[in-house]
């Protein structure tokens, strides 16, 4: 890398970058109004300036580093080993360090090029090779070997050590030893053999084109041959994931979260490929079928329970893990040990309220692709949006309540607040000729907003056959208003849907509002609209910030308005 990008800019330090600033314990004692664009180095933090000209400086980052936050005026990149092993691939870490040293305002700490240095030099230490029909681990230094050898939960998947620098791989464990030394921070370039399969018969009808995103992120997952895909709602994960099998001809296991988004893979299937309904395995709950076939598709749940021993013994070339942040679960995470040849993860969300994060690429495998939301909505790949937080008082008799409730009757309590109907019947009077989605997390709740304002309602005791009929009435414009609890936060597509009003959610988790916020970014002409309805002066505006957090990191703002 030879070119040097540097542009100096003049900006004003607002309030907001002040306190983004100071959460970052940058100095700002100083009032400053004139500053160059020149990056700041806080710890692992990458902090650049928000302005005209600055992208060039951000795609060189997104190479070796992630986007972690963004306000109106700065965007927050970390870097971390996920990202330096990626960028190891293309670059060498003086690459790097010459990049922060030539564009940040002062030089990187030596701590932090030492530790570059280390991160992105353990990728290439180790390596599997094939030789004959075994998986072989080879180190390029045999202390590494040694060292990785004494831990037992290595040692548990190698068969034999063959010399000081080779290691045989236990038959079947080639995966499992690969996410364990991810984990203990030691990447693995596989060039093992891919495993052969019996391959089917399946292309795209000639009708089928694809979107140049999604065909880069086929070309990166063909590359690596196994990882995560992270976009946002509306730009065809699913598509790609077809695209995936198509390519390989290979068998596949699609696993999902619902039944109707295993129906909305089998319908895409049937819409874009040449393969026939009887070439395809739906199972899930509400189907009477137990049959595997070399396209199955089914849910988690019914993978972990009455069809798994059917699954394992099957000789997949690839599996699907669909909202792949799910799979981190204590229960879930037994499908990533489905033996399979490549691993391919679909997500808009990767995020969890448990930390575990880093799990989902450690046990499907790194992300490949990771764009950020407003660059695809100025693209026109996705809707431009607008996010509210509209602040609601309680009535003086349930606020008294809530003074004397528990913790827990608090949060039930201010998401309950009976104020936040007069809030819909408002929303619902403003945009009365479009189509709105009312997202609650409480049955009680969404069943009462149903019926007072006589609006659909589909929840976990809905039939699958009266759930597809709404769903369908609403695509076809018979109906324009629905009532959804968490059955419809995730896959399910309504791409005519305009307008969400969150009505309340699950604590502080950022995934469910992001879940939620991706129902309306299907691609349209007009800019959908966001509400989160949030009871004022209640614990709910404390998890109402915690859940914005993900939203506002892919540089989304929320203006407050109150009702």
């Amino acid at each position: 890398m030879n070119e040097e990008i540097e542009l100096h800019i003049k900006i004003v330090l607002t309030p907001e970058l002040k306190t983004l600033l100071s959460g970052l314990n940058v100095p700002v004692e100083k009032p400053v109004s004139e500053l160059p664009t020149k990056l700041m180095i806080v710890g692992h933090d990458l902090v650049l300036p928000k302005v005209s000209g600055s992208s060039k400086l951000a795609d060189f980052l997104s190479v070796f580093s992630k986007l972690d936050r963004a306000s109106e005026d700065v965007m927050v990149f970390t870097v971390n080993r996920l990202s330096l092993w990626k960028a190891a691939e293309r670059y060498t870490p003086d690459e790097i360090i010459d990049f922060l040293k030539k564009n940040a305002k002062s030089p990187p700490k030596d701590s932090l090029k030492n530790w570059i240095s280390q991160v992105m030099s353990s990728y290439g230490l180790l390596k599997i090779v094939a030789e004959n029909s075994y998986d072989i681990l080879e180190s390029t230094d045999d202390k590494v070997l040694d060292r990785i050898l004494a831990i037992r939960d290595v040692k548990n998947h190698v068969f034999r050590r063959l010399s000081p620098t080779r290691a045989r791989i236990t038959k079947g464990h080639r995966g499992f030893i690969k996410q364990k030394l991810l984990e203990l921070g030691f990447p693995v370039k596989d060039l093992g053999r891919y495993e052969e399969f019996e391959p089917i018969r399946i292309v795209f009808k000639s009708t089928f084109k694809p979107h140049p995103d999604q065909e880069e992120a086929l070309k990166q997952f063909l590359r690596y041959g196994a990882g995560t895909i992270i976009m946002p709602a509306g730009t065809g994960k699913t598509i790609i994931g077809i695209m995936a099998t198509v390519k390989l001809k290979a068998p596949t296991l699609i696993l999902a979260t619902r039944a109707q988004i295993c129906e909305q893979f089998k319908r895409e299937f049937l819409d874009k490929t040449t393969v026939n309904s009887w070439d395809l395995s739906v199972i899930h709950g509400g189907t009477s079928n137990r049959e595997v076939k070399a396209i199955t598709i089914t849910t988690y749940q019914s993978a972990t329970g009455s069809i798994a021993r059917k699954l394992w013994s099957y000789k997949w070339g690839l599996i699907i893990y669909d909202e792949a942040q799910h799979v981190p679960s204590k229960v879930w995470s037994k499908t990533a040990r489905i033996q399979s040849v490549r691993r391919l993860g679909l997500t808009a969300t990767p995020v969890r309220e448990d930390s575990q994060e880093k799990m989902i690429f450690s046990l499907i495998g790194v992300p490949l692709v990771d764009k950020g939301w407003l660059e695809m909505a100025e693209e026109g790949r996705i809707a431009k949006a607008r996010a509210y937080e509209i602040l609601v008082n309680m009535p003086k008799s349930h606020w008294t309540k809530y003074q004397r409730g528990s913790e827990y009757e608090k949060i039930v309590l201010a998401s309950s607040n009976p104020a936040k109907l007069e809030a819909i019947q408002k929303l619902l009077a403003k945009h009365r000729d479009d189509k709105v989605l009312i997202l609650g997390y409480y049955v009680n709740g969404a069943i009462e907003i149903s019926k007072k304002l006589g609006i659909p309602l589909i929840y976990g005791k809905t039939p699958h056959s009266e759930r597809d009929q709404l769903y369908n009435r609403f695509r076809k414009g018979e109906l324009t208003k629905l009532v959804l609890t968490s059955v419809g936060e995730e896959g399910v597509d309504l791409p005519e849907a305009r307008i969400a009003i969150e009505v309340c959610s699950l604590y502080g988790s950022r995934m469910k509002t992001g879940q939620r916020f991706g129902r309306i970014l299907r691609p349209k002409e007009e800019e959908a609209i966001f509400y989160e309805l949030v009871s004022q002066g209640t614990v709910e505006q404390d998890f109402s910030e915690r859940r914005r957090e993900f939203l506002i990191s892919k540089g989304y703002e929320f203006a407050t308005l109150e009702m």
